[in-house]
């Protein structure tokens, strides 16, 4: 499991004129809360799990800050419809529950759910012009293996995905994609 505060969000913001904040698996906040610092217009965040969802909602009173319960791909075409500005998107939904031991990596067996990466893309290329946004997708070691610092994980096979090939189908044209080792692998996709 990766964090925002990995990564150089002031260098993001200033560089690419970045003006809000959307992610994918809110979890225990802990990103949302570190995107909250930057002076990002609007702030969103979706968790499907509700257990998980309960334990954070009340914790945001900054007026910026709009949270969603439900399937991240579902719900994305209305948490972007309203935004305007470049965006730095952190997409981190997958396996719910699983990191709060709620479920197993492999207990929901539908892949969109288990694994939203390439809905949640596609339903924002479909929705938003996206060449000016910046997108960081969590734990690359989840669909494909390769030398992460926190090594390959062994559950690929069972629970993970088949490779990030749609990424570069939708961003090749528009971004350079690059592959950040550290921890769980990130894959950072920013405007050419």
């Amino acid at each position: 499991m990766g964090a925002l505060y990995q990564h150089n969000v002031s260098e993001y913001i200033q560089t690419y004129n970045l003006k809000n904040y959307v992610e994918t698996g809110t979890g225990a906040g802990d990103c949302l809360r570190y995107a909250v610092q930057f002076d990002f217009k609007k702030l969103k965040s979706v968790e499907i799990y509700p257990q998980v969802y309960d334990r954070i909602k009340n914790g945001f009173s900054d007026s910026r800050v709009e949270l969603f319960l439900g399937n991240s791909y579902e719900l994305m075409e209305q948490m972007v419809k309203n935004l305007e500005g470049n965006t730095l998107f952190f997409l981190d939904a997958h396996f719910p529950g699983a990191d709060f031991h709620f479920e197993t990596y492999t207990s929901t067996k539908d892949y969109d759910t288990r694994l939203p990466l390439e809905r949640e893309v596609r339903t924002l290329n479909s929705v938003r012009d996206l060449s000016n946004d910046v997108i960081i997708i969590d734990d690359l070691r989840v669909y494909e293996d390769n030398n992460y610092s926190d090594g390959n994980w062994s559950l690929r096979s069972q629970a993970g995905g088949d490779g990030i090939q749609f990424i570069y189908e939708i961003f090749e044209k528009t971004h350079r994609i690059e592959r950040d080792l550290r921890f769980q692998g990130f894959l950072i996709i920013k405007p050419k």
